[in-house]
């Protein structure tokens, strides 16, 4: 869903082998909070796009994936779930990702990377 709205806005270009920020990407992630300075003392990619079977669509691997998900829990945007590795939306994150990411909710449901009855979806990417 990020990774839709990013490349969507023209903050992200995806390929195959690995993602690029724009300078309006950086400059965005910048305004909310995340560094996007690639380290180089590090063998971790910079970012890559990696699909998710559970969700059919693409979400970032990589040091700018790890970011934007650090810099969206200490927003209190997202809360994990104790001993998963699922996510789930809080009502501060529904309202940010609305209304920074452009995100549009139907159904949304109650956590990601947990098989749910009530699939998430956007409207931008598809």
């Amino acid at each position: 869903m990020l990774t839709d709205a990013l490349v969507a806005m023209g903050h992200l270009v995806l390929t195959d082998d690995g993602g690029e920020l724009t300078s309006s990407g950086e400059s965005f992630l910048r305004k909310l909070g995340i560094d996007v300075a690639s380290p180089s003392r590090t063998r971790r990619l910079f970012c890559q796009p990696c699909l998710d079977w559970t969700e059919r669509r693409y979400h970032l691997k990589g040091l700018l994936g790890a970011a934007i998900l650090r810099r969206l829990l200490e927003l209190g945007w997202f809360e994990r779930i104790p001993e998963s590795r699922a996510l789930r939306l809080t009502s501060r994150g529904r309202e940010g990702l609305s209304e920074i990411f452009h995100v549009e909710f139907d159904g949304q449901p109650a956590a990601w990377g947990e098989r749910s009855e009530t699939q998430q979806r956007t409207s931008r990417g598809r």
